[in-house]
């Protein structure tokens, strides 16, 4: 938690661990298009882009996606209002970026 908390998209955020284990506790089970509309929610718009690549990028760390993950990335890309063609090319990039030999 620590680790995410230290993203760019939590800069304004005064305590983001306190932020992050407050919506943890508030919210379970499938309450995650709540979750993602607080944090959206504060998120500046010029971040969205940012955001998506990171939480892309989190997705690709076990290497494979899940259908649970890619209902979760595509509603995710409509919440944030991202193109679908920029949330491709920003998939694109971050796969380059995580390439293994």
């Amino acid at each position: 938690m620590h680790m995410i908390s230290l993203g760019p998209i939590f800069s304004h955020i005064n305590n983001p661990v306190e932020y992050l284990e407050s919506l943890n506790k508030n919210y379970s089970g499938n309450e995650v298009e709540k979750i993602m509309d607080a944090a959206i929610e504060v998120l500046s718009s010029s971040l969205r882009e940012t955001a998506y690549a990171w939480v892309y990028e989190m997705v690709l760390a076990d290497s494979g996606f899940s259908q649970a993950e890619h209902t979760y990335l595509n509603l995710l890309v409509k919440k944030m209002g991202i193109h679908g063609e920029l949330a491709g090319k920003i998939a694109a990039v971050v796969a380059i970026l995580n390439r293994k030999e």
